[in-house]
C-alpha cells in the first residue's frame, strides 16, 4: 500500500480558507457574551433590591437582556465549530495535499476527521478529553442547525427549560476550542498558537 505523503507547514504557497475569521468571531463573541451576562446579573440584582422577588417578574423586566445573551452565546458555539472544522480542512489540505483530503478525508464526520488527521500526520488519536469535548459541541451544534418539534408532556417538560443565560454551555464549548488550539499545536512545531489561532482582527 502506498505510504501517504505528508508535507511540511513551512512549505510554499497560498491557501484559501475562512476558518481564522471564524476563530476570532468566535471569540468576539464569546466577550459580549461575558459582557451582556453581567449586565444581566447586574440588572437582576437591582430590580430584586427595589422589592421585586418575583421570578417570572424579574424575568420579564430583563427578558431583552436575556434574549441578547442567549444570541451571543448561540453564535459564539456557531463561530466556534466552524473555526474548529475550518481549521481542520485548513491542515489536512496543507500536510496531506489537497487531492489526498478531499477524497479521503473532507466528508467524515467531524470526529473522524479528527481522528483520521491526527493519526496519519501526528501517528497518534486526539487526547480523549479533545475528542470528547469535539464530539459534544458538534452534537449541540447540530440540534441548534436541525431544530425538531416535539410534544411536551408533564414528564419532560423540564428538558425544555433553557438555564440561565450565565450557565450556558457555551463556557464549555469554548474551553474545547482552546483545548484544540492547544493541543494542535503542542503536535505541530510549525504551529505558532497567536499565529493560526489570534483571538483579535
Amino acid at each position: 500500500m502506498k505510504k501517504t505523503e505528508i508535507y511540511s507547514m513551512a512549505e510554499s504557497g497560498a491557501w484559501n480558507s475562512a476558518y481564522m475569521s471564524h476563530h476570532q468571531n468566535a471569540w468576539h463573541y464569546y466577550s459580549d457574551y461575558a459582557t451582556l451576562t453581567k449586565r444581566l446579573t447586574k440588572s437582576e440584582k437591582r430590580h430584586q433590591k427595589k422589592g421585586h422577588t418575583c421570578e417570572s417578574l424579574v424575568f420579564h423586566l430583563t427578558s431583552d437582556l436575556h434574549q441578547a445573551s442567549y444570541r451571543a452565546a448561540t453564535s459564539t458555539h456557531l463561530y466556534a465549530c466552524l473555526a474548529m472544522e475550518g481549521f481542520l480542512n485548513f491542515y489536512g489540505v496543507r500536510r496531506l495535499g489537497e487531492p489526498y483530503y478531499k477524497a479521503e478525508i473532507e466528508r467524515l464526520p467531524i470526529s473522524k476527521k479528527l481522528e483520521k488527521i491526527f493519526l496519519t500526520v501526528f501517528g497518534e488519536h486526539p487526547s480523549d478529553l479533545l475528542a470528547k469535548g469535539v464530539l459534544e459541541t458538534f452534537q449541540l451544534r447540530n440540534n441548534l442547525v436541525h431544530p425538531k418539534t416535539q410534544e411536551i408532556t408533564s414528564s419532560n417538560i423540564e428538558t425544555f427549560i433553557d438555564p440561565h443565560p450565565r450557565d450556558h454551555y457555551v463556557k464549555k464549548s469554548m474551553k474545547t476550542l482552546k483545548d484544540f488550539a492547544l493541543e494542535v499545536c503542542a503536535n505541530d512545531p510549525d504551529l505558532s498558537l497567536n499565529f493560526y489561532f489570534p483571538r483579535q482582527n
